[in-house]
């Protein structure tokens, strides 16, 4: 009697699991530009998505940055490729916009998310973070050092 009453509550239960996970991949419906990324891949198994998880600034973490705009003036060591213009805008929701210009006509943008930690910035890229110190000189004047690289960049109004 034990082992029969064992055997269905097993049963049962895994027959509720089959059930959820079928109503969880049934529920996620099509993919559809513009929304969350899916959390379910094409053979229906669950997935981890990494931009999900990184935490979202909050406007205390973005200041003094936040909804400034600055135009990159020089970079030391050049960059390979030579741009004609790069700005970049520090949205005060986290988001670091990027836009860069090249002499061929071409142009890029490119979007990160971004927070401050006193005077240290962390920017997180698809593929590393990037943690580079600043200082605003003045009103009009922003310095970033990568450890690769220093920006030197004018605000713009």
């Amino acid at each position: 009697m034990k082992r029969s009453k064992h055997l269905m509550t097993a049963l049962s239960l895994t027959a509720s699991c089959f059930a959820l996970v079928m109503l969880g991949a049934c529920a996620s419906g099509p993919f559809v530009p513009g929304d969350s990324p899916p959390m379910v891949d094409q053979a229906d198994a669950i997935v981890f998505s990494y931009e999900l998880a990184k935490p979202k600034p909050v406007p205390e973490d973005t200041r003094p940055l936040g909804n400034t705009r600055w135009q990159v003036t020089s970079i030391n060591p050049k960059p390979e490729k030579a741009f004609t213009s790069m700005i970049l805008f520090f949205q005060p929701d986290g988001s670091l916009v990027e836009t860069t210009r090249y002499a061929d006509g071409s142009a890029r943008d490119q979007t990160f998310r971004y927070h401050i930690i006193g005077s240290t910035m962390i920017i997180n890229k698809p593929k590393e973070d990037v943690n580079a110190r600043f200082r605003i000189e003045g009103d009009n004047q922003l310095v970033i050092d990568t450890g690769e690289a220093s920006l030197l960049l004018r605000r713009m109004k």
